[in-house]
């Protein structure tokens, strides 16, 4: 994954579903801010975590020409 300017190898696990033609990928994990030298300002070091959650939800659509 590259963030913020650091590359790391990381690996997640997700699912992929094919339907109908249509494919959907899904995969939520967890970010350590400092893992991709992520400061946190100090006025706000109380409101935000060291570490967040993505989740992620893609949706393929075949290409309707019109």
């Amino acid at each position: 994954m590259d963030m913020h300017g650091v590359k790391r190898k990381i690996k997640i696990p997700g699912s992929i579903e094919v339907k109908g033609g249509t494919i959907r990928g899904r995969t939520e994990f967890f970010v350590k801010l400092k893992d991709y030298d992520i400061a946190i300002p100090k006025i706000v070091v109380k409101n935000i975590a060291e570490e967040i959650k993505v989740t992620v939800n893609i949706l393929y659509l075949p290409y309707v020409k019109k």
